[in-house]
């Protein structure tokens, strides 16, 4: 694939997500049942934002307690994303300026995917 591959096509549809309300403990844990590296945070159907294993590691480090600090405390709002329309070579752009490894994919305001570097770098956009 070329760097002008469209998203739709490497993008993942199985997409984590969890609810700003839950622990840093359940955030983790969700993490690791579901293998993935980020979750999507849900404010009803839209993306509120995404937390990732960094960002956790980083809450703990400070101090946090994992049983009482909440993912909306540490997840990042508002997070960039990508369109069916983007590219991979705009997905590439966006991580690397931002510096961050997965980006959420948005249809007519709903999410539909998501897409890591790991997904980019095999697809051959890195």
């Amino acid at each position: 694939m070329s760097r002008t591959t469209l998203i739709g096509s490497v993008m993942r549809t199985s997409v984590a997500s969890i609810q700003p309300e839950v622990t840093l403990r359940q955030a983790a844990a969700e993490l690791a049942r579901a293998e993935v590296g980020t979750l999507a945070i849900m404010d009803d159907d839209a993306v509120a934002g995404m937390v990732s294993e960094r960002d956790i590691v980083r809450a703990l480090a400070a101090g946090a307690d994992p049983d009482e600090a909440l993912v909306a405390s540490v997840m990042s709002r508002r997070p960039r994303y990508l369109t069916l329309g983007d590219d991979v070579a705009s997905a590439v752009d966006i991580m690397a300026a931002a510096g961050i490894r997965h980006l959420p994919v948005v249809d007519d305001g709903e999410l539909v995917g998501i897409v890591s570097i790991r997904d980019l770098a095999k697809a051959g956009g890195g």
